[in-house]
Formats: C-alpha cells, sequence, structure tokens
C-alpha cells in the first residue's frame, strides 16, 4: 500500500499536532523498553522513571503506556499495529529529529492543554521527519525556539534558534493538522519551508484547523511543497486555517514548484500579513500546477472575467474549476435593490490567440465643439510585437487607412472631416476594421469594430448630445422579475416584479 500525504487547510493544524507527538515519543527511546514494549503483552516499566518528555502511547488501541517520546516512537515504528496514538503530558523541548517510518496511521494530541514541542537551542533540525505512513497532529504547538523582532523600516530580526530545516518534513506520506494546531518561530537560515516542507507524488498535506505563523525560509515560510505533493486547505470558517505573518524570498505563505494543488486547495484559508520579494501569498513556479487565486478571482457578480491558462495547461487531461461566491468586497458595490443570487451569468469559453495579439483596445471617437471636425483615437496593448493595418469606411466608403507599429502599449490618432454623427434617432456608425501581422508580414488577426462619433455635454444644467437637449423616452424600472431578468421593463407583470 502506497503512502499519502494529505495537507488540507483544515488539517495542517491537526497534522502540525500529530507531528509534534510522534517526535517526542521518538526522543526518549530506550532500548530495554523498545523489548518490552514490542512482546505480545504490553507491560508498562515503571521501574525507570523517565524526565519531561513523558508521554502516553497505545498501539491498536491498547491500553495506553507510560514511556519517554523517544520510546514512544521507537515502539511504534516496530513492525506489529496498524494505528497508534500519543498523549502529551506536558510541553517538550526536542533535541533531535525524530523520524516515523512505516505505513501506520499516527495521532500526536496535545490534549486540551495544547502542549507544544520546542526545538531545543542546540537542535538545528526538523522536529518531525514523516516517512510513508499517516500522521494526524491535533491540538499541538510546534515552536521553532526562535522569536523575531519587526523594524520600523519592515525588516526582520531574529534571535535565538537558527535552524536549517522546517519544523516538520514530509515524504510520500499523509499529513494532517486539526484542533489548535500551530507551527511558530520558526527561523530556517537556509534551507525551504519554515513551517512544512512537504515532497513527493503520494504525499497529501491536509490542514482542517491550523495556524502557520512567524515563519521564514529561503522560499516558502509557512509551506514548501515539491515534487508532486498536494495540498488541502479545508477549513469549516475562514478562521480554521491561518497561514500568517510568514517570511521568505519567494512565497511568504506558500512555495509551490511540481506540486499539484487541488482546485478547493485553497478553500477557506486565511493567508494574510506574509510577505516576499515574489508572491507574497503564494508563489508558483512553471511547474507547478496550481493558479494563485490572489490573481486569478473577480469581485463584481456581473461582470465578464478573462484569465489567463497558458503557463498552466499541461500535454493530456487537464481540469478547469470555477469557484463562484456569493459574497465578495464587491457586494457592497452592487448593494441595490432587488434580490441578490450567485452563478455563473455568462457563457464560459476556452479560446486561443496567436503570438502576436491585441488584448487590449480602447477606441474613442470625439467631434469637436463646431460638429465639423471628429478625433478618432485607437489606444493597444499588444502581445508580441508586429504591425496593425487600420481601416476606416461608412456605408462602404473607405476614409482612410494607415499602417503603426505595434508593441507594448500604443496609441494612434486620425482627424476625420465632417464626421457623420450618432444618436438614438439617427444612429450612424463607422466600420473600423484592424489587422494584425506579425514580424515576417503573416496575418494574425483581424478585429472588426463599430464607431460612433458623438459628443456628450452638459450646458446650463441640461444634458446635451450633439449640441441638442437629450429626451428620455420610457421610465426606467429597476425591479426584480422572475420572468425576465434583474430588471423589470415596461409594463409586463411578473412574479416578483412591482405593479
Amino acid at each position: 500500500m502506497k503512502s499519502k500525504l494529505v495537507f488540507r487547510v483544515g488539517a495542517a493544524a491537526i497534522l502540525l499536532a500529530s507531528l509534534q507527538g510522534a517526535c517526542f515519543a521518538q526522543e526518549a527511546v530506550g532500548s530495554a523498553s523498545i523489548n518490552r514494549v514490542f512482546g505480545a503483552s504490553i507491560v508498562p516499566v515503571s521501574a525507570q522513571p523517565y524526565a519531561a518528555d513523558e508521554v502516553q502511547y497505545s498501539i491498536d488501541g491498547a491500553p495506553a503506556v507510560s514511556a519517554s517520546l523517544a520510546d514512544a516512537i521507537a515502539a511504534i515504528n516496530a513492525p506489529q499495529g496498524t494505528s497508534a496514538r500519543i498523549e502529551l503530558s506536558s510541553d517538550i523541548v526536542v533535541s533531535q529529529t525524530y523520524t516515523l517510518t512505516g505505513n501506520k496511521t499516527v495521532t500526536i494530541d496535545g490534549t486540551a492543554n495544547g502542549y507544544s514541542l520546542q526545538r531545543a537551542s542546540s537542535h538545528e533540525g526538523a522536529l518531525f521527519s514523516v516517512q510513508g505512513g499517516s500522521l494526524k497532529l491535533t491540538n499541538v504547538i510546534l515552536d521553532g525556539g526562535a522569536s523575531v523582532t519587526v523594524e520600523g523600516d519592515g525588516s526582520w530580526t531574529w534571535s535565538g534558534v537558527a535552524a536549517n530545516e522546517a519544523l516538520v518534513k514530509v515524504e510520500n506520506a499523509l499529513l494532517t493538522l486539526s484542533g489548535t494546531t500551530k507551527l511558530q518561530n520558526a527561523w530556517n537560515t537556509s534551507g525551504n519551508g519554515g513551517g512544512i516542507y512537504a515532497t513527493g507524488t503520494n504525499t497529501v498535506l491536509t490542514l482542517e484547523k491550523a495556524t502557520i505563523s512567524s515563519c521564514e525560509a529561503v522560499n516558502g515560510g509557512g509551506v514548501y511543497l515539491e515534487g508532486g505533493a498536494r495540498f488541502v486547505a479545508n477549513g469549516s470558517t475562514s478562521t480554521d486555517v491561518r497561514i500568517v505573518n510568514n517570511r521568505a524570498k519567494n512565497g511568504g505563505g506558500i512555495y509551490v514548484t511540481g506540486a499539484v494543488s487541488t482546485p478547493h486547495s485553497l478553500k477557506l484559508i486565511n493567508i494574510q500579513g506574509n510577505s516576499a520579494e515574489n508572491g507574497g501569498a503564494v508563489y508558483a513556479t512553471n511547474e507547478a500546477r496550481i493558479i494563485s487565486e490572489s490573481e486569478n478571482h473577480n469581485i463584481f457578480s456581473n461582470t465578464p472575467s478573462e484569465f489567463e491558462l497558458t503557463d498552466y495547461v499541461r500535454e493530456g487531461e487537464n481540469k478547469l474549476a470555477v469557484q463562484v461566491f456569493k459574497w465578495t468586497a464587491g457586494s457592497w458595490c452592487e448593494d441595490q435593490d432587488f434580490y441578490r443570487f450567485s452563478g455563473i451569468y455568462r457563457d464560459v469559453f476556452l479560446y486561443t490567440v496567436p503570438d502576436v495579439h491585441i488584448c487590449d483596445l480602447r477606441i474613442r471617437a470625439v467631434p469637436d465643439e463646431t460638429l465639423k471636425k471628429g478625433t478618432l483615437e485607437i489606444c493597444t496593448e499588444t502581445w508580441g510585437s508586429g504591425k496593425a493595418c487600420f481601416r476606416l469606411s461608412c456605408k462602404g466608403v473607405l476614409c482612410f487607412e494607415e499602417e503603426c507599429r505595434l508593441e507594448g502599449e500604443g496609441r494612434f490618432v486620425r482627424e476625420i472631416e465632417n464626421p457623420k454623427l450618432w444618436s438614438a434617432e439617427e444612429p450612424d456608425l463607422y466600420d473600423l476594421l484592424i489587422e494584425v501581422y506579425n514580424a515576417e508580414g503573416s496575418l494574425c488577426e483581424v478585429i472588426p469594430e463599430k464607431v460612433g462619433f458623438r459628443r456628450f455635454e452638459i450646458k446650463d444644467h441640461i444634458m446635451t448630445l450633439n449640441g441638442k437637449r437629450i429626451v428620455f423616452k420610457g421610465v426606467n424600472r429597476h425591479e426584480f422579475s422572475s420572468h425576465r431578468t434583474a430588471r423589470s421593463p415596461g409594463r409586463r407583470r411578473g412574479r416578483g416584479a412591482a405593479p
């Protein structure tokens, strides 16, 4: 049976707690007591007094045994049994890396007291290394033994333990954090991952309820994922899973490379206050199968959104998922007198564009005060470089044809004599055709647009269009109709429409 590492946001706290407990159990292993524990009947060794690292552990639901953390982990690593549990009895200082091996399902519980496992001043490595199987940390505090002071200029000054590994290392195993688990105060001066380092295609990191804070590393101050490791944040509320106030060169909160993050992996996770030169919240390399939600989102419910997926598409099967929220920061801007619903109001589709592409286009056609001359302004933003040919015509008659270079942001302006004016009564429109060519002269893109010249002004407190007063015909009705749209025009009455 292959091992898997599960990391969910809600489970992060649980997982950390379990790891801490396991490490402590491994710390005080004594060879004499190991033989007693491995026997068919487990007999507590009461003759040997244990220090402050004493824990209670059991395997496969057997009666709990008192032992040092090291002895407990040594017993759990033995071939017998499929599950084990460690309960902490006090805070423990960890001076070595405790390794969990095999395929057991292990839980480390800090109990309601929330006992801590703290890195000793002489220890530079991880507190726990999980290699295979499953580890769940619940109600445990993993403390890196360092403290940070934030200066006025935003810089961090560390004191205490300077380590070279994350608090928890996971390879091809399942790691779950829950309860009140915390990973904190870890200063990884030369490695990746301040709180958690996860690697391996069978690794799943699950955070159900946890806080990872005040950690620093080269990459991934809070969490570092690589080698196909999967990450799942599964909190029930926005305060269950918190990755806050961490720091790194890349990815202050989370760093992802060659890892897979499921579409719902950032569900109800609080990632804030993290700092980095690149990607304060989440940093993903080109090899990572993740789209940063901090960049790819839209807070308004009825406006179109576009996201470039080029760097995320791989050969073979790809899955595209969209998460829809009912309430966002944009809800305040849309707070009007009609019912609110969540959903997708527009078509969803994928399309490709050529190497030379006008990605943003703005056209303004405005007559001067005399209405005898008009100015046509075309602003473009282009991917790649090439040239464009602009053709303007009206009812089949060519007005002008001109070429210009395309690269980055560009602006094209042309004056039009005696332009035909647009109004609701006489909606005269021009045809603008834009042809885009690459550097070799090959046609890449054709963009047709309708253009209308009009001049809107307010004169003497009166709205005018093309120098004439605007007369509004009809009544604006902004009411809900279950039969038509959010707005109920005309005299039609439907369920929910006002009389």
